[in-house]
């Protein structure tokens, strides 16, 4: 893991350089910063020098966060921030000497609270260069923990309970966004990704495990249209900054806990408020077609069949299909523990093989 400890004689770039090319629900509410609250979301640049250092403040919301390093494409720098501290940390050092690109994302879902950038320290003279050229195609992603990446890397426990890991996971070390079917699936395609992943997310307030007791619990219906969907902290996304091609919403699974998914009537109710969802993401995606699915996760497959009717009843009420379900060869039924990274890959093939071919975007013709 990365010292902290700056090298002398530093050049200081601040989080507000425009040579800084952030992705996802990135937030910048002190303009000198930069706030992070969701997995698979960060920052890309390049940076000529030998070394590199990067300022990170730590909120005291839940456990102490982590964020993913690659320098030149290479292998993950992980760097576990330090609990409630500002602090600036030395990522590498002995670096050939050229302009070097740079990737730096959250790995950790939201459940972290808040980690704020604050900016980056390098060699004496050395500096920013042009960011890379952003993809053309876009892509949006809603899920749950699974989207978030939670347990990706443990490895060896592929289709197993999450209690029965057995490695040191402090702060859940073993989560990484990066290796989301999600992140997998954008990078398949070389697409821009806004990645929402939010450990146990449901449709619904007070069902699902996202906020502790049920009394407590938020769901999709609060959090698609915020920056910080923290309960208590909600403030609001700025949905000019990003229009994607497509939008994937993989949420059902965790409905379970305070759903009634067999009472006709809170069914009904359910399957409205997911169409409300839906016609509020169109408000600002108009031209978006929007895929439903869930995951490998066991669950019940009467989620699924309640998304395929969802998708079907929204449909009637447009001039095309703008809905549509979408599964995985193995929803439902691959594991009872969260997917690790050989089912994520799985699954990040399947969605970019579908999207890839997705009638109307991406030169397609229409269905």
């Amino acid at each position: 893991m990365a010292q902290s400890r700056i090298a002398p004689n530093a050049t200081w770039v601040g989080a507000d350089d425009a040579r800084y090319q952030y992705y996802g629900r990135v937030g910048h509410e002190d303009p000198k910063a930069a706030s992070f609250y969701y997995s698979a979301t960060g920052f890309k640049a390049r940076f000529r020098g030998r070394s590199l250092a990067l300022r990170f403040e730590e909120d005291a919301y839940g456990p102490a966060n982590s964020f993913g390093i690659k320098i030149d494409g290479g292998v993950e720098i992980p760097l576990r921030l330090g609990a409630k501290a500002d602090r600036t940390y030395v990522v590498a050092v002995g670096l050939t000497e050229k302009v070097h690109d740079l990737d730096v994302y959250r790995r950790q879902d939201t459940y972290g609270g808040v980690a704020l950038f604050k900016g980056m320290r390098l060699d004496k003279g050395a500096g920013l260069d042009a960011p890379p050229r952003p993809f053309s195609r876009k892509i949006e992603v809603f899920g749950d923990s699974v989207t978030g990446g939670t347990g990706t890397i443990a490895f060896g426990y592929e289709a197993r309970q999450d209690g029965s890991i057995q490695f040191e996971n402090t702060d859940a070390f073993l989560n990484n966004g990066y290796w989301s079917y999600a992140a997998i699936a954008a990078r398949k395609l070389k697409a821009e990704a806004n990645i929402e992943g939010i450990g146990g997310l449901s449709l619904l307030d007070h069902t699902g495990w996202f906020g502790g007791s049920l009394e407590n619990t938020i769901g999709l219906a609060t959090t698609w249209d915020k920056l910080d969907p923290l309960p208590g902290q909600l403030t609001s996304w700025d949905f000019s900054r990003f229009t994607p091609d497509v939008v994937i919403i993989a949420i059902g699974q965790n409905d379970a806990r305070g759903g009634k998914i067999a009472d006709p009537d809170w069914r009904r109710d359910w399957k409205a408020n997911y169409k409300k969802v839906l016609d509020g993401l169109r408000s600002h995606y108009p031209n978006a077609p929007i895929v439903l699915c869930t995951t490998v996760l066991m669950h019940d497959t009467v989620w699924d069949r309640a998304l395929q009717e969802v998708a079907a009843d929204y449909n009637l009420t447009q001039s095309s299909e703008v809905v549509r379900y979408f599964a995985f060869k193995r929803t439902a039924k691959a594991t009872p523990g969260h997917p690790r990274l050989a089912e994520q890959e799985e699954m990040g093939q399947e969605l970019a093989d579908y999207l890839d071919h997705f009638p109307g975007i991406w030169g397609h013709p229409g269905a």
